[in-house]
């Protein structure tokens, strides 16, 4: 039986993006947009904590990180912050209570100098001061975050349910996988997980594991998960924040296409895929999805196939969306025309350049 070549399919649906430089004022202006539609997005749980990407988001503000840096990476595929964008925002917050310590040490006036967002200071010193202070007590998302959580044991089994927040390096977006799933024996599970005092004590293993599995579509993050011994998956759960698509952005061809005919218009993408034993039938409500199972050969989507029918489950997807006031209207007639009725949230407020 042919084994999944996820490595493969992965590079198959995600090559490198293109990207674009923004530099200070047009930085600014991208990420109080980027801002204003994760506000009126109305995320739910399944999705990553709303707070603590708005405030990682809004770092890449130069004016917010003090002109530490004064331009913004974006992904032409994604519309999205780059990994390069993201992850020294993210690096300088692991730093940022040495920096600050020492600096304050070497130079005590630092401390007691008042902090100003709406010009840049010419002392660079001051500059980083401030910044490295900002981190210490921001609440960012992190770049991988695993939470387990012990819902139920009794005599023959243990629930468990396990949040995963990663950036997703293929895609340069956030996402959140929410799994549910039990095993079959109280005690210890292959070195990986042991229950102890009705809590559970994960291993390094384990968390590798469910880290490899989680990384792909919720359908074959079950099917991988529900292949390790012992283990029985009620659902997988995976939600994105992204793609951001505008004039432009390489998007989903009839989005892309919209956009070009509204010039300074966005559209925020909110999707959820649930793979689960409790879905009767699978659905299809995102009209622009990637399923992974369409990039593969006859046999493996075969395998695929025969694995659905062994572990009974069913796969629903949706999309969301966000938009900016102006592109509501024609956002809605497209999708009415794809036959794809849509959520659609619409922006309360334009971001002010």
């Amino acid at each position: 039986m042919t084994e999944l070549d996820t490595d493969r399919l992965q590079q198959a649906l995600f090559g490198a993006q293109e990207r674009v430089r923004l530099e200070v004022q047009a930085a600014g202006t991208y990420v109080r947009m980027l801002l204003g539609l994760l506000d009126a997005a109305r995320l739910n749980r399944f999705f990553c904590d709303r707070r603590r990407l708005r405030r990682l988001y809004q770092l890449l503000d130069p004016a917010e990180n003090h002109y530490n840096y004064t331009n913004l990476e974006i992904g032409l595929r994604t519309g999205l912050p780059s990994e390069r964008s993201v992850s020294r925002i993210m690096a300088d917050a692991e730093i940022a209570p040495r920096v600050v310590q020492r600096e304050s040490q070497r130079d005590p006036k630092l401390s007691s100098a008042a902090p100003d967002h709406s010009e840049p200071t010419d002392d660079e010193a001051l500059r980083s001061f401030r910044y490295f202070s900002d981190l210490v007590d921001a609440e960012l998302l992190p770049g991988f975050g695993l939470e387990p959580e012990l819902c139920r044991i009794d005599e023959h089994s243990s629930v468990l349910q396990v949040v995963l927040d990663r950036f997703d390096l293929g895609e340069e977006l956030f996402s959140r996988y929410t799994v549910r799933m039990s095993h079959r024996s109280k005690g210890l599970l292959r070195s990986q997980l042991r229950i102890k005092d009705e809590r559970a004590e994960w291993s390094s293993n384990f968390r590798n594991l469910v880290s490899r599995t989680c990384a792909h579509d919720a359908e074959l993050a079950f099917i991988l998960l529900s292949s390790i011994e012992q283990i029985d998956v009620e659902s997988v759960v995976r939600t994105r924040i992204g793609g951001l698509c505008f004039a432009g952005v390489q998007g989903p061809p009839v989005l892309q296409s919209l956009l070009d005919n509204h010039p300074g218009e966005f559209v925020l993408s909110l999707t959820t895929e649930r793979a689960s034993i409790e879905n009767a039938a699978d659905s299809n409500g995102d009209p622009f999805v990637q399923v992974y199972k369409d990039a593969l050969d006859p046999q493996s989507r075969s395998l695929v196939q025969a694995r659905q029918e062994e572990f009974g489950y069913h796969v629903r997807r949706e999309r969301k969306f966000v938009c900016t006031p102006g592109v509501k209207p024609a956002l809605r007639s497209l999708l009415k025309e794809l036959d794809s009725p849509c959520v659609i949230y619409q922006l309360k407020k334009r971001a002010q350049p």
